[in-house]
């Protein structure tokens, strides 16, 4: 698992503290990271199927594009399947 000071932007985003790999083109946030409520970051490993949900997760893939895989209620993991520019990772 990455450093969480790794993970370079910050936000405060629908009243939570956010760190993201990923620049969302807003406002960043000051917030310590030893009370972030989500992270988000790019994974390297896909899943084979194009959607599953259970009680602690859930993912979701959009084909040539990425798989979007939320665990734990506070992890969102982006696992790319092209190389468009970043902004069409977080689209969805």
């Amino acid at each position: 698992m990455r450093n969480l000071s790794d993970l370079m932007y910050k936000y405060k985003l629908f009243g939570l503290n956010v760190v993201s790999e990923i620049d969302l083109h807003i406002d960043e946030y000051e917030i310590s990271t030893t009370c972030v409520d989500v992270k988000i970051s790019i994974a390297k490993y896909a899943f084979d199927n194009n959607v599953f949900c259970d009680s602690n997760e859930s993912m979701i893939r959009i084909p040539n594009v990425a798989a979007y895989h939320v665990s734990d209620g506070n992890s969102i993991k982006i696992y790319k399947e092209t190389n468009h520019i970043k902004s069409i990772y977080y689209i969805y």
